[in-house]
């Protein structure tokens, strides 16, 4: 107890009390600050020019990938086929990680550079000629189609990139597509979102 000019006696266990709170609330603060800075990183990468068949949940899909990590989605960024991107993005870890296991999300920062690829270059790509892993996700035989043919020998590839087949390969690639087999093929850029089938292998 303290004794105040007036005579009268002061107890000190509320003021302590009131220290111990703003004490513990400046920690607090600290913590939040530290696990938020730990979560939010930002970061340099470079995508790849081509996407890659991922096995999803319960669907197949095509995403970016890195040298470190496949990415489905960058908020603010839209990808183009045929073209080698370095990318500032702020990265923003997970914990827990979703259901999906995705560990983190993506923003766009700033496009530092994007490069077309040269028409000689070539890549592997697994083909799928089913979106789902089972009868049950769809009602329509049509919806589970991952390929849809918009002109002659040319199909949509999982409502993103158009693919040519050459005349040689014709027969092979129908017969393919009746299937369930999952094949990798071998392509070659022709422009923007759009490539051409050299080997089915």
């Amino acid at each position: 107890m303290l004794q105040n000019n007036n005579g009268t006696f002061v107890g000190t266990h509320d003021s302590q009390k009131k220290d111990m709170r703003i004490y513990f609330s400046f920690l607090m603060l600290l913590f939040s600050y530290s696990v938020t800075a730990q979560r939010v990183q930002e970061k340099t990468i470079t995508i790849s020019p081509f996407k890659k068949l991922e096995n999803y949940e319960h669907f197949k899909r095509l995403v970016m990938h890195t040298g470190e990590a496949y990415i489905n989605h960058i908020d603010g960024f839209e990808f183009e086929w045929g073209y080698t991107y370095e990318l500032k993005v702020n990265e923003t870890r997970l914990e827990p990680r979703l259901s999906d296991g995705t560990s983190a999300r993506y923003t766009l920062k700033a496009i530092i550079s994007k490069t077309p690829v040269n028409d000689s270059l070539t890549f592997r790509l697994f083909l799928s000629p089913d979106k789902y892993y089972h009868p049950s996700n769809y009602s329509d035989p049509a919806d589970n189609s991952a390929f849809q043919k918009i002109s002659e020998r040319v199909y949509r590839y999982h409502d993103e990139v158009e693919i040519e087949i050459p005349e040689e390969l014709e027969t092979e690639f129908i017969h393919f597509l009746s299937s369930t087999q999952t094949r990798q093929g071998e392509f070659y850029y022709l422009g923007p979102n759009r490539i051409r089938l050299r080997s089915l292998e």
